[in-house]
């Protein structure tokens, strides 16, 4: 459940292995076999919006390139995407928060 201001982004079952894109939270939500997470949407070196491609998140600005968790590929970042937190809200759809978390963490649902 969720503690604090969390913003409804839908329902559980809305969101699949394709990342979904949050333009007004700067976010992509991704669903792998550990859950729900949600991933920043803006490249490390210069804030530019990413598009998701099927494997992996790309800066059409200069190149760099993010796996669909946030790590670096290549490109002119060494630095990997912020996380985070998703939480369940008491009518049952996701909740996103402003605050990060590890690479690791999953929303189980």
């Amino acid at each position: 459940m969720c503690t604090g201001t969390a913003t409804d982004i839908g329902a559980p079952s809305t969101f699949t292995t394709t990342p979904k894109y949050f333009s007004a939270n700067g976010v992509f939500i991704v669903r792998d076999a550990g859950g729900l997470y949600a991933v920043s949407s803006k490249c490390t070196h210069q804030g530019v919006t990413l598009t998701a491609q099927s494997t992996k998140f790309h800066c059409s600005a200069h190149g760099a390139d993010f796996s669909l968790t946030g790590a670096v590929l290549d490109g002119p970042t060494s630095t990997a995407l912020k996380h985070y937190t998703l939480c369940l809200l008491s009518n049952g759809n996701v909740g996103l928060q402003t605050t990060t978390v590890a690479s690791t963490v999953r929303l189980n649902v």
